[in-house]
């Protein structure tokens, strides 16, 4: 039989290690942000349904969940002749305008968000016209993560994250 001091260390020792293997035994679904320690992400693409024709403005988050500051170097995809990271801003007349971005430093441990009026994701001489629940493949190049290819839908201008895909 077991002496009283060492089946009290024992349960004092499982007690303390209880905690660690329901963590280890969880389902997995975990919040967005804490899916993103560690890894950098670019998710909630969207693509506004396009107003023009010929051009189109990309939404998204991009997740840093890494320990250091990374770069966001350049965007690439097939459908339009021209892809390029823009910040809109206003002028000394109160005019919004669009300034391009070239390096666009992504802090650790953080999210930048690409929405209206702000920072957004150009795509120029669209190569065919955008609809509603189309999908269309970007690749977002960083500095230390170096490529992530994602899938953008387009939607209603203003749709909320709920009404798409995520990453």
């Amino acid at each position: 039989m077991t002496p009283p001091r060492s089946r009290l260390f024992a349960a004092l020792v499982a007690l303390a290690l209880a905690p660690l293997a329901l963590v280890a035994c969880g389902s997995g679904s975990a919040s967005p942000t804490a899916s993103a320690t560690g890894t950098l992400q670019v998710v909630d693409v969207r693509i506004d349904r396009p107003a023009l024709p010929s051009q189109a403005a990309v939404r998204l988050v991009v997740r840093n969940g890494t320990s250091r500051t990374d770069t966001l170097t350049g965007v690439s995809g097939s459908v339009a002749s021209g892809v390029s990271v823009h910040r809109s801003t206003l002028d000394s007349l109160g005019r919004s305008t669009m300034v391009p971005v070239s390096r666009l430093p992504i802090p650790a441990r953080s999210d930048v968000t690409f929405e209206p009026g702000g920072l957004h994701v150009m795509l120029e001489g669209l190569k065919h016209d955008l609809a509603v629940g189309d999908r269309v493949r970007l690749t977002f190049t960083f500095a230390h993560a170096g490529a992530r290819t994602v899938t953008a839908t387009v939607v209603l201008p203003g749709a909320n994250d709920q009404e798409h895909d995520h990453g």
